[in-house]
Order: C-alpha cells, then sequence, then structure tokens
C-alpha cells in the first residue's frame, strides 16, 4: 500500500497522525480511474467497442491487390461472374444470404456483448462510488464523534477536580471520586477508538480510490 519495499515502519503517536485536506474540500470523481476494477471494465469496454467494429466491417468483400492479377479475393462472390456463366447464380445467392446472415449475427452478438460490458462498467463505477462514499461517511462521523467527545472530556476533568475538591471538604467520599475517574478513563479510551475509525476511514479511502488521491 505504501509502495515501497519492506522494511521498518518508525512507530509514532496517534495525535501526531496527519490526515489529507483532500477529506475536507471533497474527492474527484476521475480519481476512480485509479481503481484497478475501473480499469478492467474500462478496457472492456473499448474492447467490445472494437469487436463492433469488426463486425461492422465483415459486411465488406474481403479483397487482396496484386501486381499480376489486380484482384486476388477470399471472398469474391459478388464479384465473381464466373458462377453466372456456369450456371450457378442461385448457389451465389444463396451463399450471399447465408453470408450476410452470419455477418448480421455477429454484429448483434457483438452489439450485445457491448451493451453488457457497459453495464458492467456502469456497475463497477457505482460500486466504486459507494465504496468511497462509506469511507467519507465514516471520515465525516468520527470527526462529529471527536468533537463532542472532546467537550465530554472537559466536563469529566472538570468532575474529577470538583469531586476531589469535595472530597477535601468532607461533602463527598473516595467511591465518588473513583466513579468520577473511571468515567473519565472510559471516555479517554472512547476517545483513542474515534481517532482510530478516523484513521482507519483514511485507509479505507486510499484503497478505495485504488491507490491515494494523487
Amino acid at each position: 500500500m505504501l509502495g515501497r519495499t519492506p522494511g521498518t515502519i518508525e512507530r509514532g503517536k496517534i495525535d501526531e497522525q496527519t490526515l489529507s485536506s483532500v477529506l475536507t474540500t471533497g474527492i474527484p470523481a476521475q480519481l476512480l480511474d485509479n481503481r484497478p476494477d475501473v480499469m478492467q471494465a474500462e478496457f472492456e469496454v473499448m474492447n467490445a467497442f472494437e469487436m463492433t467494429n469488426n463486425a461492422y466491417a465483415n459486411f465488406y468483400p474481403s479483397l487482396t491487390l496484386t501486381a499480376s492479377t489486380g484482384f486476388a479475393a477470399a471472398d469474391l462472390s459478388p464479384f465473381d461472374r464466373s458462377k453466372i456463366v456456369c450456371c450457378k447464380y442461385f448457389r451465389w445467392i444463396d451463399s450471399a444470404v447465408v453470408h450476410k446472415r452470419v455477418n448480421t449475427t455477429r454484429l448483434k452478438v457483438a452489439q450485445a456483448q457491448q451493451e453488457e460490458a457497459l453495464i458492467n462498467f456502469r456497475s463497477t463505477l457505482l460500486n466504486a462510488g459507494q465504496e468511497v462514499h462509506n469511507a467519507l461517511g465514516s471520515y465525516e462521523s468520527s470527526v462529529q464523534k471527536i468533537a463532542l467527545r472532546k467537550l465530554q472530556l472537559e466536563a469529566l476533568v472538570k468532575s474529577v477536580d470538583f469531586t476531589k475538591e469535595l472530597l477535601t471538604y468532607g461533602s463527598a467520599n473516595y467511591t465518588e471520586v473513583l466513579n468520577a475517574q473511571t468515567s473519565l478513563l472510559s471516555a479517554q479510551l472512547n476517545s483513542v477508538n474515534d481517532q482510530l475509525q478516523q484513521l482507519n476511514a483514511m485507509v479505507s479511502l486510499y484503497r478505495a480510490l485504488g491507490g491515494g488521491w494523487k
């Protein structure tokens, strides 16, 4: 995922992790082209388009020009007058009709395959967009959680301090102090999970975009 050879990874603190500004400005849809599945679906559409053009080309006679004989044809049925001279006109008609039907069938198959490839491309693109949307939604959710958790932590820190002061003046017992500290510790652990969710959302977005946003 990092695009480099394996090696040691310097460990840091979760508070030191930086977030990309792209998460706040939005994701250009063109970045979906970096995904391998989107690229494959796109090439399949291009291949199907060329196969359709090839099917159209089958309707033209196959001719080869040479210096000695002029036309040398692998399929010169529309131009071969010897068939008419030899009283094979009806056989030529039958061959031409069958040949046209074969080419028409090939064309319809190619067009159907092109439509199938286009539908698959649209489906792949929608799936990719959904994955990016989910990653961005997870990130936005973590941002809101972190903001609310910060207010909760500030309130719980004050609660611990006030409870300790009440203990000093005999207006509270030590159990109440422990309860306040337990609530603060629980909120601090949840705060770490919120930041972890935010970092995981960045990793998910990185993967959903096929390797980042550059």
